[in-house]
């Protein structure tokens, strides 16, 4: 008796088949519109954060967290509510939301219910995506919501993809860049360093022949830590010992350095006892053109700043 061999290459025309193949590469894609959305967001925060002329280790642990969320569900609500749920990672792949197969925005309570269980499972995205890949490619809230996902008709053109991200990139270092430069002189027109509610005279207080090029600092309970890069046109030795003698006759401080060894390598080290008992350390790193000054307070030594510059 002879046995047939299975035409395999027939399944490719079941229409059962393809359509499961389509609803898979649909679903795909949607994974990856929410990834490009979710940098979208990112790119979007980044210069909000640079605005709050703070890094993001000096704010609450909660608090980009819970601005990420908010902007996430608001940007996902205003999609579905005005949009026809289309975000800008759904519009370049080609793929949209519908709500019982009709095209149109989705009803201000299921966008509301839509937006809101998105922003939720985006902060445990890991476990979303387990979830996701083992229910057939369908997020959790797809049936309750009855909500499909199905093609665009309007898709974007590779050469628009290419131009779009091209502008976006270049609007956001322009951005960035103009936000850095803000702070850069907000910084550098400060007349006092704050540490721990202590005032210190700044170094562009005292001596205006300077440029701010960076400065970044960490807070916490028990400690801080400020860092002060300054650009100096000529002789920043001279400034440093100016800068130094103005903190020991104003501020209290007193240099560690002995009268041998005070400008040894282009270091000045100087200390003094807050109101709190706390040590607060000012550090001094020169060279010919360019001024590092560290304010640190807390017990930790003088050597370890050192070996930390």
């Amino acid at each position: 008796m002879q046995m047939g061999i299975p035409d395999y290459g027939s399944y490719g025309t079941n229409p059962c088949v393809i359509e499961q193949i389509n609803r898979k590469d649909l679903q795909t894609k949607r994974i990856f519109a929410a990834g490009i959305d979710f940098v979208f967001l990112l790119i979007l925060l980044a210069p909000c954060f640079l605005l709050l002329g703070k890094p993001l280790n000096t704010l609450p642990f909660f608090l980009p967290s819970l601005a990420l969320f908010i902007f996430l569900w608001l940007y996902q609500l205003i999609c579905d509510c005005l949009f026809r749920g289309v975000t800008l990672g759904k519009k370049l792949l080609g793929i949209r939301i519908t709500y019982r197969g009709t095209v149109g925005n989705l009803p201000v309570s299921i966008a509301f219910l839509h937006s809101l269980c998105k922003s939720i499972l985006f902060c445990i995205w890991p476990v979303t995506l387990i979830v996701f890949l083992c229910s057939h490619y369908s997020m959790p809230y797809d049936r309750p919501l009855k909500l499909q996902t199905a093609a665009n008709e309007k898709k974007l053109s590779s050469r628009t993809m290419v131009l779009l991200f091209v502008g976006a990139a270049v609007l956001f270092i322009l951005l960035t860049f103009s936000i850095t430069q803000s702070l850069l002189r907000q910084a550098a027109a400060q007349k006092y360093y704050i540490v721990q509610d202590n005032q210190i005279c700044s170094f562009s207080a005292v001596c205006e022949e300077s440029r701010l090029t960076s400065f970044r600092s960490s807070v916490s309970r028990s400690a801080a830590h400020l860092e002060y890069s300054y650009w100096i046109n000529d002789n920043a030795p001279a400034l440093a010992k100016k800068y130094a003698e103005h903190l020991v006759a104003c501020d209290g401080f007193r240099i560690q350095n002995s009268a041998a060894d005070e400008f040894q390598g282009g270091t000045i080290l100087l200390e003094k006892a807050s109101p709190s008992g706390n040590l607060i350390f000012v550090s001094l790193y020169c060279s010919a053109h360019r001024l590092k000054i560290i304010v640190h307070s807390d017990s930790q030594s003088v050597s370890e700043l050192q070996t930390a510059a």
